[in-house]
């Protein structure tokens, strides 16, 4: 795998610190478009506490006070070690609020030094936000259909990171059968595709620093429902594929632990 996260390298595919300013940090979807922030506003910026301008995972807006982004993002940072920029494209990060995450829930089964089953979490933010939430899918997209993929990670192509992105960046990507992400192709952790879609760019690659962000299908009535969470990108530099967990898959347990966080 290549978790798309960085500061948990090289275990991750999201974190390499990707800073707001300028140093080596965030990137974004290398060869990718730039995406109507208008459009994605439920996109949340993840951030270590003890370095709040710096992104390292993406995220969603699932409820007012709830993110949903990939387990490898926060498993490592405890409750109280991680903020989130919510509903921010990358220049108006400098001025906006960190929210302070105060409870997460990871699934008792995910152990990325096995495989990605299970790689997805839910966090509560200290404030309810007025940004527009995320509609999850019901049901996978089913192989050859158009999804994309949006997000701040690196624009280097993968696994290079040093080039920060000035917004938000997109990717159209087409869903393939589970087995295209085989240990031919992700092996390190290998892509567990009970609970995972694997996906193919053309041109475009998901990088560092995308980690937790979504996968998304088109309404044409309703705008986009998410459908995946980005988790791993191919350990393979020629191959553009990568490996979302299923939203649909984990519905139940996204359910279970957002109440959890409720009751908390």
């Amino acid at each position: 795998m290549r978790s798309l996260a960085r500061r948990l390298l090289p275990t991750l595919a999201g974190v390499v610190l990707l800073t707001a300013t300028g140093s080596p940090p965030a990137s974004a979807i290398h060869d990718g478009y730039e995406a109507p922030f208008p459009l994605h506003r439920f996109m949340v910026s993840l951030r270590f506490a003890d370095a709040p301008d710096d992104h390292f995972c993406g995220g969603t807006l699932l409820a007012p006070d709830i993110v949903l982004t990939a387990a490898h993002c926060v498993a490592e940072a405890g409750d109280s070690g991680v903020v989130a920029v919510v509903g921010k494209d990358v220049a108006d990060w400098p001025r906006a609020r960190k929210v302070p995450v105060v409870a997460q829930r990871i699934p008792a089964d995910y152990d990325l030094s096995v495989d990605n089953r299970a790689d997805v979490a839910v966090v509560r933010l200290a404030e309810r936000q007025s940004a527009p939430t995320v509609r999850l899918a019901r049901d996978e997209p089913s192989a050859r259909d158009r999804v994309v993929t949006v997000g701040w990670g690196y624009t280097d192509a993968p696994p290079g990171y040093g080039s920060l992105p000035k917004s938000l960046r997109g990717a159209a990507m087409s869903v393939d059968r589970d087995s295209a992400c085989g240990a031919d192709v992700m092996w390190n952790p290998p892509s567990y595709g009970a609970t995972s879609i694997c996906a193919k760019a053309n041109r475009a690659a998901v990088n560092f620093g995308d980690s937790g962000g979504p996968l998304l299908v088109v309404d044409g009535r309703d705008g986009v429902r998410q459908v995946g969470v980005v988790s791993l990108f191919s350990d393979d530099p020629g191959k553009r594929y990568a490996s979302f967990t299923s939203v649909a898959v984990e519905s139940r347990w996204i359910a279970d632990a957002v109440r959890s966080l409720r009751r908390r």
